[in-house]
Order: C-alpha cells, then structure tokens, then sequence
C-alpha cells in the first residue's frame, strides 16, 4: 500500500516531538504542535512544501507555545485546536470527528481514543489522537509510512495507542 503522506518527526525542548505530515501530492502540509517555530521552518525550507495549518493537541505550554510565533513568521497560516478547551493563538476550533483537508489525498480527523489506565502512563488519564487518511469514500487507510515511522520511536511507551498522544487534534 502507497502511503499518502510523509511525516517529519522533529524533536523538540527538551523531551517532546513536532511533526510535519506532507501530502506527497500537492505538498501541502501541517505541523503538529510547533513548540519551536524556528525549528520547523528551518527544517522544511528547503522541501518545497505549503504550510497550510498548525494541528495543537492541547495548550499546555509544550504543545501550544509555538502558535503565536508561527502566525508571526507565516501570516496566513491557520492554527487549529480543540473547540474544548481555551488554547494559545488559535485560530480555528474543531470538535470531534471534524475534518480538516490537507491536499488532495489527505484527511486529518480529531477523534477520542479509550480511556488509558494511569498505570500504563502516569498523569494521563485520558487521551485523543489525529488520523491521517486517504481520502476514499468508506474506506479510511491510515498512512503506513507515518505509522511506522512514529510508532518506532514509541514503541515501548505507547505500544497500544495511536500516535499524538494527549488531548490531541
């Protein structure tokens, strides 16, 4: 199976992760929490890629710190976050389930995930996730290429969760 996007992980402060998910068609892209703007468009300046959207999971500072600065540096980009909760800089608010289009191939989908038992990762009790998607009627492929390169990196600490974790897009 053809993924239908490439994702850039791109580490950030301390112990936390940006990406960028690239729709290998139109380059379109999105950056997922961009705590450090700086760093993400040093990384994909020379990539030929359109920066539609920022994706924040939550507002905690680690995730959310790089809105208002990313809006600065890349005036008609777009912040998005949860319609729930009061977050830094954004710009437009999704609920569960809404879609956000990103290119023509790609769908990025706000969806809750189980409860997760607090032994399993402390301090998170629950937890949400973004899906990227092809875009076939009734027939929703998640991106192997990003899974895989994400899930490696996650293995041993969220071997039965979706990636992004947190209350995430």
């Amino acid at each position: 199976m053809k993924a239908c996007a490439d994702v850039l992980v791109i580490p950030s402060l301390h112990d936390n992760f940006a990406y960028v998910v690239i729709d290998e068609k139109t380059k379109k892209a999105a950056c997922v929490d961009p705590v450090e703007p700086e760093k993400i468009l040093r990384k994909i300046e020379n990539m030929n890629v359109d920066l539609e959207y920022v994706l924040c999971t939550h507002h905690h500072y680690d995730h959310s710190g790089g809105n208002i600065r990313m809006k600065e540096l890349k005036k008609k980009i777009k912040v998005v976050g949860s319609a729930y909760e009061t977050t830094p800089g954004v710009s437009e608010k999704v609920y569960d389930s809404q879609i956000i289009r990103l290119g023509t191939t790609n769908k990025l989908r706000r969806k809750r995930a189980p409860k997760m038992d607090a032994q399993e990762k402390p301090n998170r009790q629950t937890s949400k996730w973004l899906r990227v998607t092809r875009d076939r009627s009734h027939d929703e492929l998640e991106s192997t290429r990003m899974c895989n390169e994400i899930n490696s990196l996650y293995k041993e600490n969220f071997r039965n969760f979706s990636i992004f974790q947190g209350s995430c897009l």
